[in-house]
C-alpha cells in the first residue's frame, strides 16, 4: 500500500472518480482542521500564559502563535517522517504523563472547596457518579443560547476521533504497512477510548453538575502541584494533532497529485530521493492552513470539515464491503474479524451521523463531492487507471457472470431478436467496422481476426495483433469484443470463430463476411508478399490527427481475409460453413476506405434504404413470408437512424406478373413484416423489369444478376444510402467435383455477387438463416 491514506484504499477500490473526490475532500478537511487545532493551541496558550497582556488584541494574538506553531511544524514535517516519528513518540509520553497527572490529582488531592473559575471540588465520591450517571440536558455552560441535546454533545466530541486515518495517511512512509496500519489504528482508538472513559468517570465522581457545566478548567484547577503540568498536555494534544493533519495531508495531496486527477497540481507529487518526503505538498499545506488562520472564525466551517471526514470514513468502509461482496479471491484480510457486514454498518453510521449532526451542511458535503465526482468523470482519462484493479470491474464481472445463466441460448422469440454480429476483418480502417457497430442494434459485436500458422510461431504476434486491434476499438469508440485466433488455414480459424466466439446466450447469429471488388484495392492497396495489403497513400489528415496512424499503418491490422490471399473456393465454404452452422450471412460490398459511416446513416439530405426482395421468388412463397425477406426488412428498420432517411420496399416483377399478385403482395408485406406505408416516407414499389427480361421464375446466373443490376441502378438514381439485396443461392462445392471444378464454380459465384453488385452504393447481401426467428407480429 503506497502513500494516500484513506485516498489510495478508496481510489484502488472503488475507482478514480470516487476515491478521487473523497481524497480532495479530505485533503481539505486536513488542511483547514491543522487551523483549528492551532488555535486551539493559540487560545490555550495565550489564556495561561498571557493572559493579561495588553499589547495584542486577541485577534493578532492568536495569529502571531498560531504562525510560530505553523512555521515549527511545517519545519519537522519537512525534515522528514523519521524526525516526525521521534517527536511524535517524546510527545505521546509527555501527554500521557499529564493525563495521568491529572486524573490522580482529582482522585487523591486533599484540596476541597470553591474553584477559582467557579464551582466545588468535594474529592471523587460514588454519590457524584451515580448523580451524573445519566443526561440531564439544559441550555446552561457550553449550551448557554443553545438547544442542549444528545446530538449537540455528540457533534462537540465527535471530532475528537477524527485522527483514526493517521496510520493510514503515513502508509507510503511504513516499513510494512499490512500488519503495521492495522495494529496501531487499532491500539490508537482502544487506547484512546480507554483514556476518554477513565476521564469521564473521574469527573462525573469528582464534580457535580452544576460545576461540569459552568468551569471547563477543572482539570488544571484541581492539580497537586501547578496547573501548568495540565496545560503542557493540553498544548502537545493539539500541537501533535495540528503536525499530524500537515503531515497526513500533504501525503494526501501527493498521492493526488502523482495521479494527476487535477490540472496544474502534478508539481505536489514530487518527492525527495530519501525518503520520498512531499516538500511541495507540506509547504502549501501550510499555506492554505495559514491562509485560514487569518480568516479569523472558522467555525462555521466546522460542520462541513466534520462532514468531509464522516464521508471519507464512510467511503473507506464500503470500500472494503464492495471488494468483499465481489468475491474477489485476492482480498483477504488479516484482521480475522472482518466482515461485510461491519463495513457495511460502519458506511450507513457514517452517512447517518454526518445528516444527524446538521444535515444543511451535510447535503453542501455530498454536492460538492458529488460536482467532483462528475468533473473527474468527465475530464479525468489516466493511461495508469486501468491498472488499479477497483472493484467496479470485479462487480460487473460477478453480476454478468450471474445474469448471463439466467440467459437461455435456446429460448430464441422474434420480438426479442437483434442482430449479434461477427464480422470477418478484411482490414481494420475499413468503413464497415463503424457500419457494422450501427448494425448490432445492442446486440455482441466482435471483430474476429485469423492468423494463418501454429501456436509455436505465431503466439507473440496474435497477442500483439489483439492489442493492435483493442486500441482501434478503443480510438473509434466501438462497443466490440476482439477475437484473434490461430489457424492453419483462414476457413478454419473463421470456422472455429463462428462456433466459439461469444458466451453462453451471447454468442453471434449473423456473420459480416465483405466482399472484396477489386477497384479500390487497386486504387489504395497494393498486395505484399504473405498475402498482407499495405497503403500506397497517405493515411488521411483526420486520421493522422486523432492519433490513428500507428494503429492503422501497423501491419497486424492490414490482414487481407477475403481477398487474393484466400481462394475463391475456400471463401464459398467458408459462406457455407455460416448456413451450416445456422447463422445468417451478411456479404457486405462496395465500403470504400473513404466512406463516412456518419453521414451515410445520418445524411444532411433526404437519403432512402433500398430493401430489394428476391426478383426470383413466385407469389406463393411470400405467404408466410419468412425467412431472408423478414430479415432483410429488420435490417432495414435499424439502419434507419435519421427522419432525412426513407425505407423503401421493391421487388422487380415482369408482365406475367398479375395485378392480383400485385395487390396481393403488398398486402402479406404490410401485414407480415410491419411495414407501414407513407410512415416517415416508407414506400413499396413494384418494379416493371420486363425490358431487362426479369422472370419472376428465373434460375440466378449471371446473365439475371446483371439485368437485375440495371434495374436497381435506374431506381437508385444516387439516392440511396444502403441497399439490402438477397444473397444468391450458394452453390454446393461438393467433394464429387474436382479441385479445379470446385474453383471455377466458386469463382464464377463470386463474379455473380460483384456484378450483382457492380457499381451500386454500400450494399448488403443478406441471406437468413434457418430456425431463426428475426421478427414478430404478435405480442
Amino acid at each position: 500500500m503506497k502513500g494516500g491514506g484513506s485516498y489510495y484504499i478508496i481510489s484502488r477500490s472503488v475507482g478514480p472518480e470516487l476515491g478521487g473526490a473523497i481524497g480532495v475532500l479530505f485533503y481539505f478537511a486536513y488542511s483547514v482542521g491543522a487551523t483549528f487545532y492551532v488555535v486551539a493551541f493559540s487560545t490555550t496558550l495565550s489564556s495561561t500564559f498571557f493572559a493579561g497582556q495588553e499589547i495584542f488584541s486577541p485577534y493578532w494574538m492568536q495569529i502571531i502563535v498560531g504562525t510560530v506553531t505553523l512555521v515549527i511544524i511545517l519545519i519537522i514535517s519537512l525534515i522528514g517522517a523519521g524526525f516526525f516519528t521521534k517527536i511524535n513518540v517524546l510527545l505521546f509520553i509527555v501527554q500521557f504523563g499529564s493525563i495521568l497527572y491529572g486524573v490522580g490529582s482529582i482522585l487523591f488531592t486533599r484540596y476541597h472547596g470553591e474553584l477559582p473559575s467557579g464551582g466545588y471540588f468535594m474529592g471523587w465520591g460514588g454519590q457524584n457518579f451515580v448523580d451524573n450517571f445519566m443526561w440531564d440536558f439544559n441550555n446552561v455552560g457550553l449550551c448557554e443560547g443553545g438547544d442542549c441535546s444528545f446530538l449537540y454533545v455528540f457533534s462537540i466530541i465527535f471530532p475528537a476521533v477524527t485522527g483514526i486515518m493517521e496510520g493510514a495517511n503515513l502508509s507510503g512512509d511504513l516499513a510494512d504497512p499490512h500488519r503495521s496500519i492495522w495494529r496501531g489504528t487499532l491500539m490508537a482508538i482502544f487506547g484512546s477510548f480507554f483514556f476518554y472513559i477513565v476521564c469521564m468517570v473521574t469527573f462525573a465522581g469528582g464534580f457535580t453538575r452544576e460545576t461540569l457545566q459552568l468551569n471547563s478548567s477543572v482539570f488544571q484547577e484541581t492539580s497537586f502541584f501547578s496547573q501548568y503540568l495540565v496545560v503542557v498536555g493540553v498544548l502537545i494534544s493539539t500541537s501533535s494533532s495540528a503536525l499530524g493533519a500537515v503531515f497526513g495531508g500533504s501525503r494526501i495531496l501527493q498521492a493526488i497529485s502523482r495521479d494527476k486527477l487535477l490540472p496544474g497540481i502534478s508539481i505536489f507529487g514530487y518527492g525527495t530521493t530519501k525518503g520520498d518526503e512531499p516538500i511541495y505538498a507540506v509547504i502549501v499545506t501550510f499555506l492554505i492552513a495559514e491562509a485560514c488562520l487569518f480568516a479569523g472564525d472558522l467555525d462555521f466551517m466546522a460542520p462541513i470539515i466534520t462532514c468531509f471526514f464522516c464521508l471519507s470514513y464512510g467511503f473507506t468502509n464500503l470500500s472494503c464491503f464492495l471488494v468483499a461482496i465481489s468475491g474477489t479471491p485476492n482480498f483477504r484480510p488479516r484482521f480475522k474479524y472482518f466482515t461485510w457486514h461491519t463495513a457495511l454498518v460502519g458506511f450507513l453510521l457514517n452517512i447517518a451521523v454526518m445528516f444527524m449532526l446538521e444535515y444543511l451542511y451535510a447535503l453542501i458535503a455530498v454536492i460538492l463531492w458529488i460536482l467532483l465526482f462528475i468533473y473527474l468523470v468527465v475530464f479525468y482519462t489516466p493511461e495508469q487507471a486501468g491498472g488499479w484493479g477497483d472493484v467496479r470491474k470485479a462487480i460487473i464481472f460477478h453480476q454478468v457472470r450471474k445474469y448471463l445463466f439466467h440467459l437461455d441460448p435456446r429460448e430464441n422469440h422474434g420480438k426479442l431478436w437483434r442482430p449479434s454480429l461477427l464480422l470477418c476483418v478484411d482490414r481494420l480502417d475499413s468503413p464497415l467496422t463503424e457500419f457494422c457497430n450501427y448494425l448490432k442494434k445492442g446486440g455482441v459485436y466482435i471483430l474476429g481476426s485469423v492468423i494463418v500458422g501454429n501456436l509455436d510461431d505465431m503466439n507473440l504476434k496474435r497477442e500483439e495483433s489483439e492489442s493492435a486491434f483493442m486500441d482501434y476499438v478503443k480510438s473509434r469508440n466501438l462497443k466490440a469484443f476482439v477475437q484473434v485466433f490461430i489457424a492453419p488455414t483462414l476457413r478454419i480459424g473463421f470456422h472455429n470463430l463462428m462456433v466459439g466466439a461469444g458466451l453462453g446466450a451471447l454468442t453471434c447469429n449473423t456473420v459480416v463476411l465483405p466482399l472484396v471488388n477489386g477497384e479500390e484495392d487497386e486504387e489504395d492497396y497494393q498486395i505484399e508478399e504473405g498475402g498482407l495489403r499495405s497503403r500506397k497513400t497517405q493515411t488521411s489528415v483526420s486520421m493522422a490527427a486523432s492519433g490513428l496512424v500507428e494503429i492503422l499503418d501497423s501491419p497486424l491490422t492490414r490482414q487481407n481475409l477475403i481477398s487474393d490471399s484466400i481462394s475463391a473456393h475456400e471463401t464459398v465454404k467458408l459462406i457455407l460453413d455460416a448456413t451450416r452452422l445456422q447463422k445468417n450471412i451478411i456479404v457486405a460490398c462496395n465500403f470504400p476506405s473513404c466512406l463516412d459511416v456518419k453521414d451515410l446513416l445520418e445524411p444532411s439530405s433526404e437519403k432512402t434504404i433500398d430493401i430489394w426482395v428476391p426478383a426470383n421468388i413466385p407469389i406463393d412463397s411470400f405467404e408466410d413470408f419468412e425467412g431472408t425477406p423478414l430479415l432483410q426488412v429488420e435490417l432495414g428498420h435499424i439502419l434507419k437512424r435519421s427522419s432525412k432517411i426513407s425505407l423503401r420496399f421493391l421487388k422487380a416483377v415482369s408482365h406475367s406478373f398479375t395485378s392480383e399478385d400485385r395487390e396481393k403482395l403488398v398486402d402479406i408485406i404490410k401485414r407480415q413484416a410491419r411495414f407501414r406505408i407513407g410512415s416517415q416516407g416508407s414506400q413499396i414499389f413494384l418494379v416493371n423489369a420486363e425490358s431487362e427480361k426479369i422472370d419472376n421464375d428465373q434460375v440466378y446466373t449471371k446473365e439475371y444478376a446483371l439485368n437485375l443490376n440495371t434495374v436497381i441502378k435506374k431506381q437508385d438514381k444516387s439516392n440511396s444510402s444502403v441497399i439490402i439485396l438477397s444473397l444468391p443461392p450458394i452453390p454446393e462445392v461438393s467433394s464429387n467435383l474436382s479441385p479445379s471444378e470446385c474453383e471455377d464454380v466458386a469463382a464464377e459465384y463470386l463474379h455473380t455477387l460483384r456484378t450483382l453488385t457492380q457499381g451500386l452504393p454500400p450494399t448488403l447481401l443478406v441471406m437468413h438463416a434457418k430456425g431463426q426467428k428475426v421478427m414478430s407480429t404478435s405480442i
